[in-house]
């Protein structure tokens, strides 16, 4: 399972309002991820895609609502844009416990439908990792639980260095960080601290009665773990 990257284009797309789409043509992306407090940050697109396979973005209507729902924990999202016809939903939840269902109830007023994606976050990973190491030096980053994740994301990123997103299935149980995809800043001044992100992803479900072309809709869920790395000369 490899999730489809969010990308924003420069260019100007098109938005629309959800009333006037067919519920088959309408595809929802959602990226959910909870992090080791228990807090979850919710990400949910709707679109559809014309005949070039160029996205439309679709907005809601006042009657219209998406709601995210974990534990007992209910948010609505809220809506950003349409920004050069980019629109998105947002919503956060907090303390949702370990392994827990989240769906995303879409509720449709023009045609009475109430659609619900849903997925479960995967359980958090054990991370076996140096706590330093040289600027010419790679980095074996090991893991273990992450049951009902399919893959597992390595990433980090601060002011001083970065290390670009490296994904492994989750049963090959570590990956290596060679030191050429260890960046570090131009005149940075190490020692320097980032922070090792090791986030186990799983996928979940989107409502049958939407738009299934692969591309189209995807529910992922992810469950982040940290790790302070250190990198000196």
């Amino acid at each position: 399972m490899k999730p489809i990257l969010l990308t924003i284009s420069l260019a100007a797309c098109t938005a629309e309002p959800l009333g006037g789409v067919a519920t088959s043509e309408l595809n929802l992306y959602a990226d959910v991820t909870r992090d080791q407090a228990g807090t979850v940050d919710v990400l949910v697109e709707l679109g559809t895609y014309d005949a070039a396979l160029d996205k439309n973005y679709v907005y809601l209507e006042p009657d219209d609502r998406l709601t995210a729902i974990a534990d007992t924990r209910s948010e609505d999202l809220d809506q950003s844009g349409p920004v050069l016809g980019v629109v998105q939903y947002r919503a956060a939840l907090a303390t949702v416990t370990a392994g827990s269902q989240i769906a995303i109830e879409l509720d449709r007023a023009a045609t009475g439908e109430t659609l619900i994606s849903e997925g479960a976050f995967p359980e958090p990973l054990a991370i076996d990792a140096p706590s330093s190491i040289t600027r010419n030096a790679s980095l074996q980053v090991s893991w273990t639980g992450g049951e009902g994740a399919e893959d597992v994301e390595v990433t980090a990123t601060a002011d001083c260095a970065r290390i670009s997103t490296m994904r492994a299935p989750l049963e090959a149980g570590s990956l290596i960080v060679t030191r050429d995809d260890i960046e570090v800043t131009a005149g940075a001044i190490l020692p320097c601290q980032l922070t090792l992100r090791v986030t186990a992803v799983a996928s979940g479900t989107t409502d049958p009665r939407l738009d299934d072309w692969w591309f189209a809709s995807g529910f992922y869920t992810r469950q982040l773990s940290e790790q302070v790395l250190t990198i000196t000369e």
